[in-house]
């Protein structure tokens, strides 16, 4: 047996804190991921709005807004097939179009006769239901 004074911890004593310092991780990491997910859709309005006034930008250079077909790339590269007169682009930086928080491309539609455009992204659901449900609509 053990003497009574002895200094140091009992291994249920180290099994206790090692419990009580993974709880206290598992909360904090929770607590994470949940406001990571609440700003998801504040991302996504913020890239609509960073794609909507470079769509503005191009608008006023070209005088028009892409087409359906020509899409958001047309942000990136000229249309090779149709070249747009007075493109001046790239109108985003990179080499890529930003996609929303959950990895999906935006969609784009433009209104006859180009003087409007529809924005949207498919939500968290990863379906796209017609501006629907969970859709974020810029």
């Amino acid at each position: 047996m053990g003497n009574k004074n002895s200094k140091g911890f009992t291994l249920i004593e180290m099994l206790i804190v090692l419990m009580i310092i993974g709880w206290s991780a598992g909360m904090v990491a929770i607590r994470y991921y949940d406001a990571a997910d609440k700003q998801r859709p504040i991302i996504t309005l913020a890239n609509m709005q960073n794609i909507s006034t470079a769509l503005d930008i191009l608008r006023r250079d070209c005088h028009t807004y892409p087409t359906t077909d020509q899409g958001l790339g047309l942000l990136l590269e000229d249309d090779v097939i149709s070249p747009v007169k007075h493109w001046d682009g790239p109108y985003i930086h990179g080499s890529r179009l930003p996609a929303d928080p959950w990895g999906n491309a935006f969609i784009y539609l433009t209104a006859i006769p180009k003087e409007s455009f529809e924005l949207w992204s498919i939500g968290p659901n990863e379906k796209d239901d017609n501006k629907l449900d969970d859709d974020i609509v810029f």
